[in-house]
């Protein structure tokens, strides 16, 4: 479907790609989203690092295996609150609500993992 200029025009809605991307919320949402996924990969990162740390330079001392088993745990725990807490959290609270609360959780989840080493 033509639209203005001979642009696309995207499906279900008046606006093109275009429109899309000079729309100031969808920039603001897509850089937040982007710097959201490096924090988390980063902390993934730092998470399995830290594991490996022999305990006196200040890390946990896990062998390859805890490593895998504690990563597979966490995967287990983020399938079971995709799946079954997260649709219930969003029907009450809404996207951005839920949005909220689950980066709340995840800034104190970040805050709180080094006191585990204590």
């Amino acid at each position: 479907v033509a639209h203005g200029g001979g642009e696309e025009a995207l499906p279900g809605s008046g606006a093109t790609l275009r429109d899309l991307l000079r729309s100031r919320s969808v920039v603001v949402s897509v850089g937040l989203y982007g710097l959201f996924g490096f924090a988390v990969i980063g902390y993934e990162e730092c998470w399995s690092l830290w594991c490996m740390t022999k305990v006196e330079l200040g890390g946990l001392g896990f062998s390859s295996g805890a490593i895998g088993l504690s990563l597979a745990i966490s995967g287990a725990a983020l399938l079971f609150i995709n799946i079954l807490v997260y649709p219930r959290v969003e029907r009450r609270l809404g996207a951005i609500g839920t949005a909220f609360l689950f980066l709340f959780v995840a800034i104190l989840f970040s805050v709180t993992t080094p006191t585990i080493a204590v």
